[in-house]
């Protein structure tokens, strides 16, 4: 158990530093109203989780599985941040910018995990 915490922490802390480091990427060369960074970092996580759930070599091991999906790609991805944000456009009364950003979060995540499944049941 405590092997499989330790994936679980050491994946979360990469991740984590992942997301930051394009959070602040986005925030270097854009200026907008979206959350570009939070929901680039959503598709790309979803999509590598629906990629690390079809490889066999990592799903059939609890090692890989709590290394990557569980720790880096949960680091990675940030549902709270997503929460936050959404509430933000809300409050400063951008309605409109709140359901494409929600939209396009929920639908694009979704599909990226679909394409990343699909793309490792064919490798």
């Amino acid at each position: 158990m405590v092997k499989l915490l330790t994936f679980v922490f050491i994946g979360g802390g990469l991740g984590s530093v992942a997301r930051i480091g394009i959070a602040r990427l986005f925030a270097q060369f854009l200026t907008q109203a979206l959350p570009l960074a939070t929901l680039s970092v959503n598709i790309i996580g979803s999509f590598l989780i629906g990629l690390f759930w079809a490889l066999p070599s990592i799903s059939e091991k609890n090692s890989w599985l709590h290394f990557l999906i569980i720790g880096f790609c949960g680091g990675f991805t940030t549902f709270s941040a997503f929460s936050w944000e959404n509430f933000n456009l809300l409050k400063q009364g951008d309605t409109f910018l709140f359901f494409i950003y929600a939209l396009l979060s929920i639908s694009l995540c979704l599909l990226a995990t679909w394409g990343g499944y699909s793309l490792g049941k064919n490798i």
